[in-house]
């Protein structure tokens, strides 16, 4: 053991005289890379790098590490930890008075500055170097602060600083952003048991910052939290603070932490907050309530959380209200005028549609939203698989709108034929997708396992020629359902399938909504001049694009006549009707939900 500490020794010292120009951080880095190898595995006995080293030196290697921007390189990490274990501290600079002089920047700051270091565990090592002595950087950041935010519960340095220290958690905050350590605490949180012991501490869970956030708006906004987390937090805060933590808190912008947590998707932690009294209708700076965070942002509930689908987190979110006697308002209207239910239909979710017409959502009110609300578009929603639940999801509520009442309008059906527009499921149309399909062996294979419903086989799908056929067997919500698995991209991506197999079910499935729509148009186009059912058989033969476009024709002439009929004198009323324009044409497409 002696022998191999004095070999240590000597590389330490012969590495040390290698460095010619100790100004230079290259030649001070190459000096750690090259000690690396004989500290990487650690040692039973350290020596001491005051023989070897100069205080001033240490901390230049000390800044050194901390601004090391390779998140690959292990030879600063080590050194750190290196001098740690050695027990080697470096004392603070003193004034005239004796005192130690705590304004000044160190390692510490650095590295919290960093992301490309393990902060964690470097800035505890770090604190520990400084011997816990809490320096004030330029910014009124201090070791304390670094210390809560990167905090490493093994390394106890939150700890050391309240114990050794006696910090007052209370009386540290942010210069400019009013953040108590608790609230760092809370932000990046890679562990969880330094906030208990801040609260231990006599910490405030209540406080605020410049933002209006309290540490509960912190845990909520930080994504899915462990129950046992939140039960602790609130009884040490009630219990031995004597503060109970506050749940209904509105921050600069009226979010309580209720929003937050459902924004985040996080309905476990919505669920505690509703049963520690959160109002699940109070309504945030854009005048949301809870309802509208669950039908406005689907797409986080369904990406945060695999436990709850937008059907469970509706359903859930009247459930724990119920539990609690808070009648949700199931109509409310946030700043743009609009309900849970028109943000449901916007965003193409009809479980969550059909669990807020369960629950009495009004549709003598309803207004189909307007196509700039409809669409949203984000980084994730470029995926195929995405861009075909909307669809099939738009095509769903549609349809469970006009079960309940609602007669879409030829406006509303433009909105879900634009969707499909819009996320470019038109331009495979002169591609014979299902012949593509059939001919892949690895995706038809694949498809004699996979079931659309109970009975249908997706490769029966395929199989199938007309939409009629498929419609017969297969509905929108059994599509849905299909293609919101997983298992749909996943699956078919293998077998060169991920395109061409959500373009032609969302275009087989969508078939009849566009035939449909489309039939009244066509007809006023040749002037009536054959009878429906021959339109319907040359209807039948064209593409969604071609009715869509046939669809757009006809709005955009029915545009223009209201133009021109508002600057002229109506047409007297009594005037004979041309022969033409005595046959009765369809009805709204309300007719084809009726006899399908």
């Amino acid at each position: 053991m002696e022998k191999k500490l004095e070999e240590l020794n000597f590389t330490l010292k012969s590495l040390r005289e290698k460095v010619m120009e100790w100004k230079i951080a290259d030649e001070r880095r190459e000096f750690l890379r090259q000690l690396y190898p004989f500290i990487r595995d650690g040692e039973e006995r350290y020596p001491d790098l005051g023989d070897v080293l100069t205080p001033e030196e240490i901390e230049c290697l000390l800044f050194d590490c901390a601004t090391w921007k390779d998140c690959c390189n292990e030879a600063a990490n080590k050194f750190v930890e290196f001098v740690t274990v050695s027990g080697y501290m470096l004392k603070p600079d003193v004034d005239v008075d004796g005192e130690p002089i705590l304004r000044r920047s160190t390692p510490v700051h650095e590295a919290a500055k960093n992301g490309s270091v393990p902060r964690c565990k470097m800035i505890n090592y770090l604190c520990q170097i400084y011997g816990y002595v809490n320096y004030i950087g330029e910014d009124g950041y201090t070791h304390f602060h670094a210390a809560c935010q990167y905090n490493d519960d093994e390394l106890h340095a939150v700890e050391m600083f309240l114990k050794l220290r006696r910090m007052d958690p209370n009386n540290c905050l942010l210069p400019k952003t009013g953040d108590s350590p608790l609230h760092l605490a809370l932000m990046e949180r890679p562990h969880q048991l330094a906030p208990l012991k801040l609260l231990l501490y006599g910490a405030d869970p209540n406080v605020a910052n410049a933002r209006g956030l309290t540490p509960l708006h912190c845990i909520c906004n930080s994504g899915p939290v462990d129950e046992w987390f939140l039960v602790l937090f609130f009884e040490i805060a009630a219990r031995l603070s004597n503060r109970p933590v506050k749940v209904d808190v509105a921050d600069d912008s009226g979010r309580t932490p209720l929003h937050l947590a459902l924004a985040n998707g996080d309905m476990s932690t919505t669920a505690f907050l509703l049963r520690h009294g959160a109002n699940p209708n109070r309504a945030n700076e854009a005048g949301e309530t809870a309802l509208h965070a669950v039908c406005k942002y689907p797409r986080q509930l369904i990406i945060m959380t695999s436990d709850y689908s937008e059907f469970d987190s509706t359903q859930a979110l009247f459930e724990h209200s119920h539990e609690r006697y808070w009648p949700l308002r199931v109509d409310a209207r946030d700043n743009e005028g609009r309900t849970p239910l028109q943000w449901a239909v916007a965003n193409h979710t009809p479980d969550a549609l059909q669990v807020l017409l369960d629950h009495g959502a009004d549709l003598a009110g309803f207004v189909y939203p307007a196509a700039n609300h409809c669409d949203d578009e984000e980084d994730c929603e470029r995926m195929i698989d995405v861009k075909s639940r909307q669809l099939l999801g738009a095509l769903l509520c549609a349809e469970r709108l006009a079960e309940r009442g609602y007669e879409l309008t030829r406006g509303d059906a433009l909105q879900i034929m634009r969707l499909f527009a819009r996320h470019g499921f038109f331009e495979g149309a002169d591609v014979d997708l299902r012949s593509s399909l059939l001919e892949n062996e690895a995706f038809a294979s694949r498809a004699r396992k996979l079931t659309v419903n109970k009975d249908v086989l997706l490769h029966d799908v395929i199989q199938l020629r007309r939409a009629e056929e498929v419609n017969k067997r297969v509905t929108y919500e059994d599509m849905f359902d299909f293609v919101n698995n997983d298992v749909s991209r996943f699956e078919f991506d293998k077998v060169g399938a991920e395109e061409a197999c959500p373009l032609y079910l969302c275009e087989i499935m969508s078939r009849r909504f566009f035939q449909s729509w489309a039939l009244e148009p066509f007809w006023k186009m040749i002037r009536y001049r054959l009878p429906l059912e021959m339109c319907e058989i040359i209807l039948g033969n064209l593409k969604n694009e071609d009715l869509y476009k046939i669809c757009l024709a006809d709005q955009v002439q029915e545009d223009s006549k209201k133009d021109a009929t508002a600057s002229v004198t109506k047409c007297d009323s009594n005037k004979r009707p041309r022969e033409s324009e005595d046959q009765e044409a369809p009805k709204k497409a309300k007719i084809y939900y009726e006899e399908h």
